[in-house]
């Protein structure tokens, strides 16, 4: 099964944070919107320091990794999205 390798990448300390695997990128960004939408997270405190990287594809039956980088946003892009989501949701109500 081939699974998609994403990583959080950190603007002030310079560096990708610690590969995570997804089936699909809408998962990645539905976690990553959900650091975002969390007040608790650094990523929340600070979201123009935060973008999610798709950094490839890892076919766990070959082993084969493939590099693909892709920024796919910043924690306040998905952060302001989040809001939007949510405001219509309660005007919905």
């Amino acid at each position: 099964m081939e699974l998609k390798v994403f990583s959080i990448h950190d603007k002030a300390s310079e560096a990708f944070n610690q590969p995570f695997f997804m089936l699909t990128n809408a998962e990645a960004i539905r976690a990553f919107q959900n650091m975002a939408k969390d007040p608790d997270t650094q990523i929340n405190k600070d979201p123009l320091d935060f973008h999610l990287y798709r950094l490839g594809t890892f076919d766990n039956i070959t082993g084969e990794v493939k590099n693909e980088l892709e920024d796919l946003g910043s924690a306040a892009q998905y952060k302001k999205t989040a809001q939007v989501t949510d405001i219509k949701n309660e005007v919905a109500k």
